[in-house]
């Protein structure tokens, strides 16, 4: 049977292809399993990141123009950055939750596309509230938003390249009349550590709800995170409250911004290299220094956009993260627009365009 997306996609006309790949039980940020590795289709020596690398690669190299994607610490935001697409994470409520364990709530269904305009209107379809997304324009008055390149989850750096794409962005929107100030959230001491319990516990959970009976059947890297999990869960089980800091401290902060800009990325995505073969603490290492910008928006349930910005040196795509108040996916689409209109990108990766330039929705 189909999930009530897939279900509200194919009442709106679309055409669903099939089923894509990504990370056991959806955990990491690379692609990768004894099923294969997804490479990049920009450079194959690097992935599309994770965990809807699948979905990203199919929309970025042309095999289909829109495609489902689901994020608990970013897996459609780094995915849709590293592919060169646009992807957005809507707040909790909006779209119906991805599955029975959602990380506490942290997970949500939404789309990756190359355009913003459909990103917009396959959000329209997925949302309960149908109407709010369909079309989408830049901004018509002036908003405030806040610049930020600070490292919220670990101690850290951002590489040059992934700091400029975030700079270009609020160029962008100087250059068209709205205000932009360097300021960070206030992230609370205590934040890597909510985010470390439900990411354990939930995918804990995950495991029993897909009928894993012998964790020792999973890969070795989420062998030792349910185990956590399982250990965190009887000695310090998961609250709503043990966010509550975080979420009146970025309330706070976009009551006075509106939206922040961030790098989606701290550096380029993870190389196509046998990830689910090496142990935890590996892919912690590889990981952590990569995607530390998008988790803490997961915990405070707002809508986050990647949005493309550009490419490295090495022609891998770099982006920036639109940060937006809770209930307010349109202010996020609406900058997103204007990116596009003022930065637009290359839709297709070299050397899979069609003859025709590929086709889109909106």
């Amino acid at each position: 049977h189909d999930h009530v997306l897939v279900q509200r996609l194919r009442d709106a006309g679309a055409i669903v292809v099939g089923l894509t790949t990504l990370p056991e039980l959806a955990v990491f940020g690379a692609t990768t399993s004894r099923f294969g590795t997804t490479r990049n289709p920009w450079n194959l020596d690097y992935t599309t990141a994770g965990s809807s690398g699948g979905s990203a690669a199919a929309v970025a190299a042309g095999m289909v123009p829109i495609a489902l994607a689901s994020d608990g610490l970013g897996s459609i935001r780094l995915p849709a950055a590293a592919a060169g697409i646009v992807g957005i994470k809507p707040g909790r409520g909006v779209v119906p939750q991805a599955f029975a364990g959602s990380w506490f709530g942290m997970s949500q269904f939404g789309p990756v596309a190359r355009t913003v305009a459909d990103t917009a209107l396959m959000l329209d379809v997925l949302a309960d509230t149908p109407g709010q997304h369909a079309s989408v324009e830049p901004p018509s008055t002036p908003i405030r938003a806040a610049l930020s390149t600070a490292v919220p989850l670990r101690p850290g750096s951002i590489s040059r390249e992934w700091k400029q794409a975030a700079r270009d962005a609020a160029d962008v929107l100087r250059g068209a009349g709205h205000i932009v100030t360097e300021a960070s959230p206030r992230y609370p001491a205590s934040l890597p550590v909510s985010v470390l319990a439900r990411w354990s516990q939930g995918t804990l959970e995950n495991a029993q709800l897909e009928g894993v009976e012998d964790f020792d059947q999973l890969e070795p890297r989420h062998r030792t995170l349910v185990g956590i999990g399982q250990r965190w869960r009887s000695r310090r089980p998961v609250t709503p409250a043990a966010a509550d800091a975080w979420h009146d401290a970025l309330d706070a902060f976009l009551s006075e911004h509106q939206l922040l800009l961030t790098p989606t990325m701290a550096r380029r995505p993870l190389p196509a290299e046998p990830w689910h073969e090496r142990s935890w603490i590996a892919n912690l290492a590889a990981n952590a220094p990569r995607y530390p910008m998008t988790g803490p928006f997961n915990l405070a349930d707002v809508p986050a956009a990647s949005v493309p910005m550009g490419h490295d040196r090495g022609g891998v795509p770099v982006a920036v993260q639109v940060v937006g108040r809770r209930g307010h996916e349109a202010d996020v689409l609406a900058v997103a627009a204007l990116l596009e209109r003022e930065r637009p990108w290359q839709r297709i990766a070299t050397g899979f365009e069609p003859a025709d330039g590929g086709r889109h929705l909106g």
